[in-house]
Formats: structure tokens, C-alpha cells, sequence
């Protein structure tokens, strides 16, 4: 019974920031020129189910680190020109792509997998599986919660993330 009130309470929280936020944001209609907060917890939600968050994640977890919510998220979104992306810079294309591939086998790639850095003829290869996985994270719809804290393995944003996450 307390978990399904925790679960409640989570997605109130979700729905309050989305009201703070003006509502979602359409990932591929993010750019840099918006206002983003240096520091954050993220939220992607499934784009035709409400209440479905996808992925939860935060950046700069080790000290020192000085990466900022959009430069991840722009990791996660991938490169507009040419379309398509780096699914070994971001676990979250990664994760993605197993989910399109799982539909639709003929997704499939060999070096997909393979974390070590790639040639340009796997990279080519690999193109119309990273514009697949752009276009599906272009529809998906996003929550940024700002949390100024310091980079660091004991920060707010890993505390917020790892809760969230229990609670999706």
C-alpha cells in the first residue's frame, strides 16, 4: 500500500513541475537556445502514454565534472545535420535502439554492440539505425527539474534520480 501512494505521490510531483514548466517539452523541439538550468534531474515520458516515464537521468555525478543538463540531453538527442547520432556516447540511444530492434528485427546491426569506437564504414552502417533512434526520441516529451548543487557522487540530482527511478 505505501508504494503505490509513493507512486502517486511521484507522478503529482511530475505533474506539478510539468504546470511549473508550461507542460512538456517535445525532445526534438529542444535546442540550446532555450532556458535550461546548468544543473537538473530529467524525465522522459513514452510520447502517447501520460503517465509512462521512459528514462530518468542526471549528468555530472563525479566531482569536478562541469557537463550541463543540455549538453547531456544533447547527447541523448543526437546530431540534426546530418540526422542521427552517437548511441556509444549515450546509453539512453542505446537503450532505445534494443527497444526499437526488439519490434522490428531488421533494426538489427552486428557492431551496434560493440562500445569500442567505431570506423567510418560502421558508422555508416550503423546512420539509419541512429536516424530511427533520433526520430523516436524526437517524439518522446521531457520534464527538466532544476537542481543547483555541486557535481559530485553525494549531489541532490543522484539522490532525486536514484528515487525517481525506484518509483517509475
Amino acid at each position: 500500500m505505501q508504494r503505490n501512494f509513493d507512486i502517486e505521490a511521484f507522478y503529482t510531483l511530475l505533474e506539478k513541475l510539468e504546470n511549473r514548466m508550461g507542460g512538456r517539452r517535445r525532445f526534438g523541439d529542444c535546442d540550446a537556445r532555450m532556458p535550461w538550468p546548468k544543473r537538473g534531474v530529467y524525465f522522459f515520458f513514452e510520447p502517447s502514454e501520460y503517465r509512462r516515464v521512459v528514462r530518468i537521468g542526471t549528468h555530472a555525478l563525479k566531482s569536478g565534472a562541469g557537463t550541463t543538463v543540455w549538453k547531456r540531453l544533447r547527447q541523448h538527442r543526437g546530431t540534426l545535420r546530418p540526422f542521427g547520432g552517437n548511441h556509444r556516447g549515450s546509453i539512453f540511444r542505446l537503450l532505445a535502439w534494443q527497444a526499437l530492434s526488439a519490434r522490428t528485427p531488421s533494426l538489427g546491426v552486428e557492431s551496434w554492440e560493440d562500445k569500442k569506437l567505431s570506423s567510418k564504414d560502421m558508422r555508416m552502417d550503423e546512420r539509419p539505425l541512429e536516424q530511427a533512434v533520433s526520430s523516436y526520441l524526437a517524439d518522446t516529451r521531457l520534464l527538466v527539474l532544476p537542481v543547483s548543487d555541486a557535481a559530485g557522487p553525494g549531489s541532490l540530482r543522484g539522490l532525486i534520480r536514484r528515487n525517481s527511478i525506484a518509483l517509475s
